[in-house]
């Protein structure tokens, strides 16, 4: 049904399927309380009412939690604090680097040093000092700055003469902290989203978009100590379920001190975009621009980096190169690439880098679109790389495990691969010497049911090609499902002195219910891995949200072992009453040896087709047809990033074309 829904429109419309989400309602929106992360909206958006409070439980019905630092479930959804997916953004919540001091450029340059890992130890000259003449001027970052992840900054402003000849407009005289869309100076002036001003008269202010928002209760000294102005940024949602960028901002000189903006809304995070060489990406610039020299900036500006990342926040990965996939978009003889399975390790001192990169996906030689008219044949394509750096650079090539297509179209179709790799932390030669591996396939030929397969590859010193495996899963074992597609392996672990060694896991699938929207369930899988027991059919339904009310499929994600406990962290696709398809998110934790009980993420869904993050404009339909994610495996303990690589149709110019997006996800330790 999928390719017959997508070939529909791509032959009756020229414009894009995919609806952006509304953004924009920065005026509407309720600002949160201090200590939470915002209302989660409508019934529509939300992760589910908890029904009656249980007053005898001590369990009061809120529909948000209410605190994100009082050891309480207030919202009754049986997670609390910072594992309740309404304290994303919350600042108790966040993760934090150290302060970093940016030195300002006085040589009359017009831009102040890059943020960057060289300045973690940098002093700055005393007589770090700006002044803007009469005409008024500024001084930019050289790059864009990730903001959108939450920060905090930090900088001293001087009033050297307080109302200058007498007149104190709040105005004419001035020096502010701006973050603006582009890295150069405008001839009226910087152009800014949002600037924290200091003037002439003393008072101090915060504008959006040339709009005053606040403005300071004190009048601050002329000629006398700086004024520290510290700024907070936060990601968050409003009470409609919209993200946006929260500012908290202290003013402190001297003995004299106060709060001028208490976690206010700021700015919608959709437009918390740089506009660099003409490619559009998250964050914004940072400059200092003023006019007059009544006013000084004194630096350094202190930053620290939060990591308060919200689920629906992605960067493209600046580290790859242009081709970075070329060779995985080489797949089968066709091309017509998706469905990816991505997998990052640590290997252990067996391999090169100490890291080990798995990329499987599915591709077909006539063009996938046709699947459901034509039941084309899909084959699936193996890759690995090992080394320190993200594949697709010159250090850490991708090598195929095995000519063309490994698996399939012969003797049946093939498709949707999922990889999990089995890890022992005690193992220090090779931690993964096992690869699991799980897919679809055809059951017979012309005729669309299919069934799970799943197999193990040898993936030590020498790297194996994969064999069928076995049928661990088919649809007479579903009741109600005519098809089992999209296979996600998730670990079950067992905690031991060295960490965490994989004993068991799950086998997630998307039902196919035929006129019945799609559902995600799950089986539970054996020590041995051999062997799938269902479990239920419905771990995730359409009930999720208006937004999949055509159904969800195409389950991604991991577990994660933390001491006794692990987290599950599930990302999926679902089509809305419009056939759009957009990428949704849910999260649950429980001991080890449990499945966890998920909860969608309030602000779903969180990327769509044609979503700025994924590059390359859409002429026409664009349409989401896969994903994969895979944790940080450069992180010990909690992940701080997450690795996705999204598959999408795009419609362009000279026809519809079939590509692989990677993107990184910063996230809070939560």
């Amino acid at each position: 049904m999928r390719g017959a829904i997508l070939l529909a429109l791509v032959l009756t419309t020229g414009c894009s399927l995919i609806r952006p989400p509304d953004r924009s309602l920065i005026d509407g929106g309720v600002p949160m309380d201090a200590g939470d992360a915002g209302d989660a909206g409508d019934a529509g958006r939300d992760a589910g009412d908890a029904g009656d409070a249980d007053v005898d439980g001590g369990c009061a019905t809120e529909i948000v939690e209410r605190s994100c630092d009082d050891g309480e479930d207030n919202d009754c959804d049986g997670v609390a604090d910072c594992l309740d997916l309404d304290c994303r953004g919350a600042a108790s919540c966040c993760s934090a680097n150290r302060s970093v001091p940016v030195c300002i450029a006085t040589s009359g340059a017009d831009r102040f040093n890059n943020f960057g890992a060289t300045l973690q130890d940098m002093g700055c000259p005393n007589a770090d000092v700006v002044d803007f003449g009469l005409t008024g001027a500024s001084v930019i970052t050289d790059e864009c700055q990730r903001i959108s992840f939450g920060a905090e900054l930090s900088v001293d402003f001087q009033i050297a003469t307080l109302c200058p000849g007498g007149g104190c407009s709040g105005d004419l005289e001035y020096a502010a902290l701006a973050l603006g869309p582009t890295g150069a100076p405008g001839a009226g002036g910087y152009v800014s989203e949002v600037r924290f001003a200091v003037s002439e008269d003393g008072r101090v202010r915060v504008e959006r978009a040339g709009t005053l928002i606040a403005t300071s209760a004190e009048t601050y000294a002329g000629g006398a100590p700086p004024i520290t102005m510290t700024v907070e940024l936060l990601p968050g949602l409003t009470a409609g379920g919209e993200e946006v960028l929260f500012g908290h901002v202290e003013l402190q000189q001297g003995a004299l001190s106060e709060t001028l903006l208490d976690r206010e809304l700021l700015i919608p995070l959709a437009d918390v975009r740089c506009i660099d060489g003409g490619r559009s990406r998250a964050g914004l610039f940072l400059a200092f621009e003023g006019r007059g020299n009544a006013v000084h900036v004194r630096g350094p500006l202190g930053r620290v980096e939060r990591n308060c990342a919200t689920p629906s926040q992605f960067e493209p990965p600046d580290e790859l190169e242009t081709d970075a996939l070329a060779f995985l978009d080489g797949c089968g003889p066709g091309g017509n690439v998706g469905a990816p399975a991505l997998a990052a390790y640590r290997c252990g001192d067996g391999c090169p880098g100490r890291l080990q990169w798995d990329a499987w996906l599915d591709s077909s030689e006539a063009p996938r679109e046709d699947d459901d008219a034509a039941f084309i044949d899909f084959g699936i394509c193996a890759s690995y790389a090992r080394g320190g750096d993200l594949p697709g650079n010159a250090s850490t090539p991708w090598q195929a495990r095995g000519a063309g297509y490994v698996l399939g179209p012969t003797p049946a179709s093939s498709r949707e691969p999922s990889v999990l790799p089995i890890t022992n932390d005690a193992t220090t030669t090779f931690r993964a010497p096992r690869l699991l591996f799980a897919y679809a396939e055809r059951i017979a030929a012309d005729a669309d049911p299919h069934h799970i397969r799943l197999g193990e590859v040898l993936n030590g010193g020498t790297v194996g090609a994969p064999a069928a495996g076995s049928v661990v899963l088919t649809p007479a074992d579903v009741e109600g499902c005519v098809s089992l597609r999209d296979p996600l392996l998730l670990a079950d672990h067992t905690q031991n002195m060295d960490g965490h060694e994989v004993t068991g896991g799950w086998l997630l699938f998307t039902c196919d219910r035929g006129t019945e929207p799609d559902s995600i369930g799950v089986a539970t899988l054996d020590a041995g891995f051999t062997r799938a027991t269902l479990v239920r059919r419905d771990l995730l339904d359409h009930e999720v949200g208006p937004y999949a009310m055509r159904g969800v499929f195409g389950a991604a994600g991991y577990m994660e072992p933390v001491g006794r406990d692990h987290t599950l962290r599930l990302w999926f696709l679902a089509r809305d009453g419009a056939g759009e398809v957009r990428l949704a998110y849910a999260q649950g934790r429980s001991l080890l040896g449990t499945l966890p009980e998920l909860d969608p993420y309030p602000g779903n869904p969180i990327l769509d087709g044609d979503a700025a993050d994924l590059g390359a404009p859409c002429e026409g339909p664009c349409r989401l047809t896969g994903v994969s994610v895979s944790p940080d495996p450069n992180a010990i303990g909690d992940a701080v990033r997450n690795f996705f690589l999204i598959a999408r149709s795009r419609m362009t110019s000279s026809g519809l074309i079939h590509e692989l997006v990677p993107l990184l996800q910063p996230r809070p330790d939560d």
